[in-house]
C-alpha cells in the first residue's frame, strides 16, 4: 500500500507491521477499523481500549463483537465534563504508570480525553496514529475542520485548562508531567476507509474493510431487502436547524414512499447506534417494515446475515459510504434534509455529501423551508397519512403482512 500525504519521521512507525498497538475506540465502527488494521500491519501484541458513555447502546454492540472474535479489553467511563477527564485516580489510574505499547491507535482524532489517557498504554517513545470517526473524518483530512490544539503536550493541557477553565492546577501539572516524561509523538497519520482524498496535513493509509468482510460475509444469501439504514434522530434533527417531531415526521414521509415503491418487497430499518426515538419503531409497525435493533455493528451483521440488500437507503450515516465499500454493485441512496440549494445549510455537509456523490451514492435532497411554512404544511400532511394509515390497517390494512 503507497501512503498518500504528507510525510514525516514518524509517519514509518505509524504504519509498521509488527508493532506492538493499543487501540482506543468507542464505537463498532471504530472497533472494525482497528480488526482491520491488526490484519493489515499483522499486529500480534495488542490492547482494545473501550470508552464508554452511560446508557449508549453501542456499548452493548462493542461488547458482542468484542465475544464474538474473543478480544480483551479494558473499559474507560467518559466523564460528562472535562473536570473527570483529569481526574485519573476516581478511575483507577496510577498517573505515574507506564504502559507497553509502541503505537497507540486513537479513533476520534479531536477529542483531548482520547489523547489524554493515552499514556497509560504507550511506552516511552511512541507513536500516536488515528482510525476513522465518522463522517468527520473526510473534513480533518480535507482541511474543513482544522485542529487548532497544540501539538505540545504541555501546550496542549495548557490550552485545554484555559479553554474550558475545568481543572484544578495541581492535577494539570501532574498529568503534564507525566505526559512530558513519555516523549510520545503524533505522527499525523491515518488508517482510513475513505480512499480517493489527499491531504496536506495527514498521510493516508487506506483500506476497504476487506478483511472484515471476509472474516464474516456468507454465501447463502437467500432474502432480498431494501435497508434503510436509521439516523440519530435527535442528532440529526438539530444539525439541521428543525424540531424532532418535523424530523420524524419527515421519515414517516420517506418510509412511507418506499413501502408504495416497494409494495411486495421486504423493507428492513435498522436504527442508529445512538438513536433513542421511540416513534419510529411505531411507524415501521404499522408500514409492515421491520425494526431491527442490533447488538452488533450494521455492516457485521449484514455480512453474516442471510440478507442480501437489493437497495440500501439511508441519512448520511457513515454506514452508507461502508456499504458502498463491501458492496459496491449495490445502488445506495443518501437523503438529505436541507433548506439550502445545494446538501445542506454549511461547507461541512456540501464536503461530506459531494465526497459520497464522488463515491456512487446517489444523494436525494429533501427540501424544507427555512421560514417553517412548508414546514407545517409537511408535517401535517404526514399526520394525515399516519391517520389514513391506522384507519386501513384497523379495517383491512393494504399492506398487511403476507
Amino acid at each position: 500500500m503507497k501512503i498518500k500525504g504528507k510525510i514525516n519521521r514518524y509517519t514509518d512507525k505509524a504504519f509498521a507491521k509488527h508493532t506492538s498497538s493499543a487501540f482506543i475506540v468507542a464505537s463498532p465502527f471504530q472497533m472494525l477499523c482497528a480488526l482491520e488494521a491488526i490484519h493489515e500491519f499483522e499486529i500480534e501484541d495488542y490492547k482494545f481500549v473501550f470508552v464508554l458513555m452511560e446508557g449508549w447502546k453501542r456499548n452493548d454492540q462493542m461488547f458482542a463483537m468484542a465475544k464474538h472474535f474473543n478480544i480483551n479489553y479494558d473499559l474507560i467511563w467518559c466523564g460528562e465534563n472535562e473536570r473527570e477527564y483529569f481526574d485519573w485516580q476516581k478511575n483507577g489510574f496510577n498517573i505515574n504508570a507506564q504502559g507497553k505499547y509502541s503505537r497507540v491507535f486513537i479513533a476520534d482524532y479531536h477529542m483531548a480525553y482520547y489523547h489524554i489517557i493515552v499514556p497509560l498504554y504507550a511506552k516511552k517513545g511512541a507513536v500516536i496514529a488515528y482510525l476513522d470517526d465518522g463522517c468527520s473524518t473526510i473534513l480533518f483530512l480535507k482541511g474543513i475542520i482544522k485542529d487548532k490544539k497544540p501539538s505540545n503536550w504541555r501546550k496542549r493541557l495548557n490550552w485545554y485548562r484555559n479553554r474550558n477553565n475545568a481543572v484544578e492546577l495541581y492535577r494539570q501539572q501532574r498529568v503534564i508531567k507525566a505526559l512530558q516524561n513519555l516523549g510520545i509523538y503524533g505522527a499525523e497519520s491515518f488508517y482510513t476507509i475513505y480512499d480517493n482524498v489527499s491531504s496536506q496535513k495527514f498521510s493516508i493509509y487506506s483500506h476497504s474493510l476487506s478483511y472484515v468482510a471476509s472474516m464474516y460475509r456468507r454465501t447463502n444469501l437467500t432474502k432480498p431487502i431494501i435497508l434503510v439504514v436509521g439516523t440519530a434522530i435527535d442528532s440529526y434533527a438539530n444539525a439541521s436547524g428543525i424540531s424532532t417531531i418535523l424530523m420524524e415526521s419527515i421519515v414517516w414521509k420517506s418510509l412511507a414512499e418506499l413501502r408504495d415503491k416497494f409494495p411486495d418487497d421486504q423493507i428492513v430499518y435498522i436504527p442508529h447506534g445512538r438513536d433513542t426515538d421511540t416513534v419510529l419503531k411505531a411507524f415501521c409497525d404499522i408500514l409492515n417494515i421491520k425494526y431491527l435493533s442490533l447488538n452488533e455493528s450494521i455492516e457485521t451483521y449484514m455480512l453474516s446475515s442471510n440478507y442480501s440488500p437489493i437497495v440500501i437507503y439511508g441519512y448520511g450515516s457513515q454506514a452508507l459510504y461502508n456499504f458502498r465499500q463491501l458492496y459496491p454493485s449495490i445502488e445506495i441512496h443518501n437523503w438529505i434534509v436541507s433548506a439550502k440549494s445545494q446538501y445542506g445549510a454549511d461547507i461541512q455537509s456540501k464536503t461530506i455529501y459531494n465526497y459520497y456523490e464522488q463515491s456512487g451514492i446517489i444523494n436525494e435532497v429533501i427540501w424544507i423551508s427555512p421560514k417553517n411554512k412548508l414546514n407545517y404544511e409537511t408535517f401535517g400532511s404526514n399526520i394525515k397519512s399516519i391517520y389514513k394509515l391506522i384507519i386501513d390497517k384497523l379495517t383491512g390494512y393494504k399492506y398487511a403482512k403476507k
